[in-house]
């Protein structure tokens, strides 16, 4: 009859622990409109009245009309934002940021808005094909004045909590309060925003984010990510997608995309991947990168980027008191190594070849939990 033992390195190095904070969203600026002659129709780019901005944005947006063909003249006599009207002159607004142009030219710039909610865009003009371009002359005064506008919503977004599935283990805390049979494990969600306006809402006020919890994997698996989003309203319920990837040393772990609706409300969604962990034991930092798109993931803006300490161990944690530093110990001691006689030769240093070094490791690794951790003395049983 066979039988099966559990070692002790398995017991202790199967683990892998993660972090995370917040910033905004960018969307695809307006189009240029084109003018043709009087009586063609002026055909308005896809897109151009419903605009996604983010709050904050600093990068500069254009709204711009300009001829079709030489011969085309374009007189402007008006623009205006939100029904206030828009002169040549720098104007700064307290709400909706810093306006350039305008006036009589065909343009008008616009950066930074520091509030949400939705926005219009409107100019007046008059088109005209031959003759003079002079203002006032034959082909203006016979024109008659038309209107343009564009519309959309400057919104914002932010990460408010993110929490670890797929075959995550189950870590204890070491606060000093830990006794063994306790319920004291760590948090979750392991991420949590607790005060603060975040990126999303004001990128100069920073969210402020609980001690985020350690999360612990086995190599060679695939962690699965659920987060929270809190988002401010936009008109007709626009939708974002949203995707994230984890860097873990050289390796690099792409998610699957998600779909949230920016309706003012918090929404939930899921990230999974099949890119799995290094097969190696780790305690190293994990970079999450979350990226949106507003025009279904033609193009990627980066939301944010959150730096997250990682533990990844050999198997599944055996034992009452698998706490957070003992895991720290024992990756931190055989990290790199990616075969059971190397993690034991790492840990039992006396060892030789793996019957060794196993049993090397059971005894290396009970008299230091007992000093670690003086409320579990020895390697409990599962």
């Amino acid at each position: 009859m066979k039988r099966f033992f559990i070692t002790p390195i398995k017991l202790f190095l199967s683990l892998l622990c993660i972090i995370a904070f917040a910033t905004p969203i960018l969307a695809a600026p307006p189009q240029v409109i084109k003018i043709p002659c009087p009586g063609q129709p002026i055909i308005v780019p896809t897109g151009q009245y419903n605009l996604l901005r983010a709050q904050g944005d600093g990068t500069p947006w254009s709204f711009n009309m300009v001829p079709a063909k030489p011969d085309v003249h374009i007189a402007v006599s008006s623009w205006k934002f939100n029904g206030k009207a828009q002169t040549d002159q720098t104007l700064i607004d307290e709400h909706w940021g810093t306006f350039t142009g305008g006036g009589t030219t065909t343009s008008l710039s616009w950066n930074s808005p520091q509030t949400t909610g939705t926005f219009t865009v409107e100019v007046k003009f008059k088109r005209w094909c031959g003759g003079t371009s002079i203002p006032g002359g034959l082909g203006e005064t016979e024109a008659k004045e038309e209107t343009l506008f564009w519309a959309g919503d400057v919104t914002s977004i932010e990460l408010g909590w993110v929490s670890f599935g797929g075959g995550k283990h189950i870590l204890k805390q070491d606060d000093g309060t830990y006794t063994a049979g306790s319920d004291t494990s760590v948090r979750t969600p392991e991420i949590k925003k607790t005060t603060g306006t975040g990126f999303g809402s004001n990128p100069l006020t920073p969210a402020i984010y609980e001690l985020p919890s350690p999360i612990c994997y086995t190599w060679e698996t695939s962690p699965t990510i659920n987060a929270s989003f809190n988002t401010s309203q936009a008109e007709g319920n626009a939708e974002l997608k949203i995707k994230v990837s984890a860097t873990v040393g050289n390796t690099i772990l792409s998610y699957s995309e998600s779909t949230i609706t920016l309706n003012g409300n918090t929404t939930l969604a899921n990230f999974t991947t099949t890119d799995k962990l290094p097969k190696a034991i780790k305690d190293i930092d994990i970079a999450l990168d979350w990226q949106t798109s507003s025009d279904n993931g033609v193009t990627w803006k980066p939301l944010i980027s959150t730096t997250n300490r990682l533990f990844i161990t050999a198997g599944t944690p055996i034992g009452s008191a698998i706490t957070v530093i003992r895991m720290a110990k024992a990756t931190s001691d055989a990290s790199g190594a990616s075969t059971e006689a190397a993690i034991g030769d790492a840990i039992g240093p006396i060892a030789t070849g793996l019957a060794n070094s196993l049993r090397a490791l059971g005894r290396g690794l009970s008299s230091e939990w007992g000093a670690l951790d003086p409320d579990e003395n020895g390697i409990a049983s599962a």
